[in-house]
């Protein structure tokens, strides 16, 4: 098998028997007419490919110089099985009617777009674009290429080959990924598409009533932008399969995940095997069949099932749907219900249960969250539900200040005291504690009481400052993080430490005695200074 047949589907080989024709030593023009049919061989680069042509064909090798645009409908046979090679530049050769077109070299334009169709149009190793008509077939092979039939008639097949390429389809096309990280996208055409991502971690983009199929890898199967009757299939592997309108997705094999939640309506979701998280939007069905799956309820509107193995079946998340939702097998003991993040429903006994014939009516707040198809409110009890309080998304608050101002007045900040005291609220548990002087925080969780109060001395805040507090001026920066990881603002208390004591000088201001230092005088004012650091 040559390297091009790697990349046709089925190992098919199109070109059929490698063999050198025509080819002159200057690598320029050279045509003949087949009287019969024979295999005619084009060298590409190393690559020699091959094409059985019928009677008549005129067998054309041309190398075209770089950066030009040749017309197939210049110098060939218009009807006939004509060749065109492009040369090492960055050329634009046009088909005509089931003419073969090679890039060769560079990042080659092949248009099959204004043709009569069935033309094949070969990229090169390089980043090539390829434009069809209709009936074409396109192979990008090598290099991240794009593969256009959007503004074709129809019924194209796009092959991208390795590498990280844009297949676009438009009206009945054919889209191989095949190799490499591709985005294959219908989301333009008119329609009944189908899409075939093949190995590595594709992207495969809905229109209307397209077939799109992950195949091997990591996958995302996209029809939220669609116009509905889109389907879905994950193929191995753990996908992403997003619906529209009432779309049907199969995630198949793997731990997928499809996603109905910003749909429409009225989409059909099948999970597979394996364990897979499923989520309706409004009216929708889903069906975790095997494995142990998680069914999302959504808006409301939807009818769940859940299939083999132990399913969730999450009823409420953050919000109370709009409309009760419908369980269809659920087992008591097996699979469990869940409610989560809803205020007011955080236990068993915020739920009522009422039995209605043969199903049982699961309510909360006054309001209908699912119907339990076949279950009777006797089989219940706590064990079926998991109930999660609503998470804490405030961050804490702390407050601090000087414990002892001992300024002139009692709000300046200068203290001979430089204990901090203070408390942090919050309604979680606090994570984590942490103060500083400088840009490295030092966590401090170890002095708060029960109640969030603290108090950092002087011995703690020379341990954090990594030193002695000389007299000047501070500011200590506190943040304070809780047990569902919200985060304070950082809190600065600014303060001066003034722990040295004011000196006094004084004097008699007229010393009267017998000499001026006698401390005798006939007038007893005095004068002097007060020295002081504040």
């Amino acid at each position: 098998m040559n390297e091009l047949e790697s990349f046709l589907p089925n190992g098919d080989n199109p070109l059929g028997t490698e063999q050198n024709f025509g080819l002159t030593d200057n690598n320029n023009f050279l045509g003949s007419i087949v009287q019969q049919n024979v295999s005619v061989g084009a060298y590409l680069n190393i690559q020699l490919f091959g094409i059985e042509l019928e009677a008549g064909s005129k067998a054309v090798l041309v190398d075209i110089p770089e950066n030009n645009i040749l017309d197939i409908f210049d110098v060939f046979n218009v009807g006939k099985s004509n060749i065109l090679l492009g040369g090492a530049g960055n050329n634009l050769p046009l088909a005509g009617w089931k003419d073969l077109l090679f890039g060769n070299q560079s990042n080659d334009t092949l248009d099959a777009s204004q043709t009569l169709g069935k033309n094949r149009c070969f990229g090169s190793s390089d980043n090539d674009l390829l434009i069809a008509g209709s009936q074409d077939q396109l192979f990008g092979l090598r290099g991240d290429d794009t593969l256009d039939a959007s503004q074709g008639s129809g019924q194209n097949k796009l092959y991208g080959g390795v590498d990280n390429d844009l297949l676009i389809a438009g009206s009945q096309d054919q889209l191989f990924g095949q190799r490499g990280d591709d985005i294959l996208d219908a989301s333009q055409g008119s329609g009944q598409n189908k899409l075939y991502g093949g190995v590595d971690n594709d992207l495969l983009i809905a229109g209307s009533q397209d077939q799109l199929f992950g195949q091997r890898g990591d996958d995302t199967l996209d029809a939220s932008q669609g116009s509905g009757q889109n389907k879905l299939y994950g193929g191995a592997d753990n996908d992403l399969l997003i619906a529209g309108s009432q779309d049907q997705l199969f995630g198949q094999r793997g731990d997928d995940t499809l996603d109905a939640s910003q749909g429409s309506g009225q989409n059909k979701l099948y999970g597979g095997a394996d364990n897979d998280l499923l989520i309706a939007g409004s009216q929708d069905q889903l069906f975790g069949q095997g494995g142990d799956d998680t069914l999302k309820a959504g808006q409301g509107g939807s009818s769940l099932k859940g299939g083999f193995g132990a399913d969730f079946f999450l009823i409420a998340d953050g919000e109370l749907p709009s409309q009760s939702n419908q369980i269809l097998d659920f087992r008591p003991g097996v699979d469990v219900i869940g409610i989560k993040n809803v205020p007011g429903v955080e236990q068993f006994s915020d739920l009522q249960l009422t039995q209605q014939g043969n199903k049982t009516i699961v309510s909360a707040l006054g309001q209908d969250l699912a119907i339990l198809k076949g279950v009777k409110v006797a089989d219940l009890s706590s064990d079926d539900f998991d109930l999660e309080a609503p998470l804490d998304q405030d961050a804490p608050i702390i407050e601090a200040n000087l414990a002892n101002d001992t300024g002139i007045d009692n709000s300046d900040r200068i203290t001979l005291d430089p204990t901090i005291t203070g408390k942090v609220t919050d309604e979680s548990d606090i994570a984590s504690f942490q103060v500083s002087f400088d840009e490295t925080l030092v966590d401090v969780s170890d002095v708060l009481e029960a109640d969030g109060s603290f108090s950092l001395d002087q011995a703690k805040l020379e341990e954090i400052n990594g030193g002695t507090l000389d007299d000047g001026d501070f500011t200590l920066k506190l943040v304070a993080t809780d047990q569902a990881g919200n985060v304070s603002d950082t809190f600065e208390i600014a303060f001066s430490v003034d722990t040295t004591a004011p000196v006094i000088s004084a004097a008699l201001s007229n010393d009267t005695g017998v000499d001026g230092s006698d401390g005798i005088t006939s007038d007893p004012s005095i004068s002097g200074t007060i020295t002081n650091e504040s």
